[in-house]
């Protein structure tokens, strides 16, 4: 988790009554800190180590250009469209 100096900020300015979920495929000490520092009474749902990662299973990622990325004003007119909440 690299970027732990940027959570933080984040959640120095959340309010105090909200509802959080962290989703982490991995629990390294950096995720459990952060865990502490941002919920309540958490409860952790673990997958038993039997059902691993297959060796077989093939990862990559593509690098999108700017000009087809959705801007953030269209992705803020999704929101309000569907009523999802912002924070």
């Amino acid at each position: 988790m690299d970027f732990e100096k940027e959570i933080n900020k984040i959640i120095s300015v959340l309010p105090e009554e909200r509802r959080s979920f962290l989703f982490s495929a991995t629990m390294t000490t950096k995720v459990q800190k952060l865990q502490r520092a941002s919920l309540r009474s958490p409860a952790k749902v673990e997958v038993s180590d039997k059902y691993g990662t297959v060796d077989s299973l093939v990862q990559s990622y593509m690098l999108i250009p700017a000009k087809y990325k959705v801007s953030e004003d269209r992705r803020m007119e999704v929101v309000d469209r569907h009523n999802m909440p912002t924070q």
